[in-house]
């Protein structure tokens, strides 16, 4: 049997209101794609009327905040070249998330970027 591995790189999500480094993390799954905790996502919106989950949406026409994505870092403390923000272009969380039951597998976000990482990242 043949197994192909793919790279599975981490990231660090960053938004305006939650400092200077990231508050959550992620994993980049293609060049555009990252999956993260839907916990990660929901406390964005606190102050919105949220969208339906299981629905596309876009963080800052729901909240009016950016939402980054830290691409290739090897530590969060200090600047690094190899490393590229991106800026998150769409989100989805799990139809059936819930924020006061994290016992259960729906504790999932996925992450659209803007653009793609660069090659190599």
């Amino acid at each position: 049997m043949r197994v192909t591995l793919f790279l599975l790189f981490k990231v660090g999500l960053w938004a305006d209101e939650a400092g200077e480094y990231p508050y959550c993390g992620g994993t980049l799954i293609s060049d555009s794609i990252v999956v993260t905790a839907a916990h990660c996502i929901e406390p964005l919106l606190r102050c919105s009327q949220l969208p339906p989950q299981g629905t596309p949406f876009s963080i800052p026409d729901t909240h009016g905040h950016r939402l980054r994505v830290l691409v290739g870092a090897h530590g969060y403390m200090e600047a690094d070249p190899t490393t590229h923000l991106h800026m998150v272009a769409r989100a989805v969380i799990h139809p059936q998330f819930n924020i006061s039951d994290l016992s259960y597998c729906t504790d999932i976000a996925v992450i659209k970027l803007h653009e793609g990482t660069p090659t190599g990242t």
